[in-house]
């Protein structure tokens, strides 16, 4: 007599969780056992772990690939406008520098010229 299968439903209700985080750990077990031990540790979730197994989660972007993206969604306008604040900023900082003045900090900087 063979035992009974295990459900889904009674095993996620034994651990308090959802079915859901079962049949992800389940997958996991089977396609990554790599990362049980990070999961384990508490170094990586069950869930982030999985859909970056699955690959369903996009890569972070960085801030230079969000400022590319930012300028190629901009108008010409908007661009104009963008460099010609930034041409702004650097005859402030030149003259300033030719004079003697101390510079500004980059969050002085920022919020007087892009404010």
């Amino acid at each position: 007599m063979q035992p009974a299968p295990v459900r889904v439903k009674d095993v996620a209700a034994a651990f308090n969780v959802s079915e859901r985080m079962i049949y992800m750990a389940r997958w996991l077990g089977e396609n990554r056992p790599d990362l049980i031990p990070e999961i384990e540790a508490g170094r990586l979730k069950l869930a982030p772990a999985y859909q970056q197994a699955r690959g369903l989660t996009k890569p972070k972007q960085s801030g230079y690939d969000k400022l590319e993206q930012a300028w190629r969604s901009a108008t010409d306008e908007e661009r104009m406008r963008f460099i010609a604040q930034i041409f702004e900023g650097l005859a402030l900082a030149r003259q300033r520098l030719e004079s003697g003045e101390p510079s500004e900090s980059a969050e002085e900087t920022t919020s007087s010229h892009w404010g």
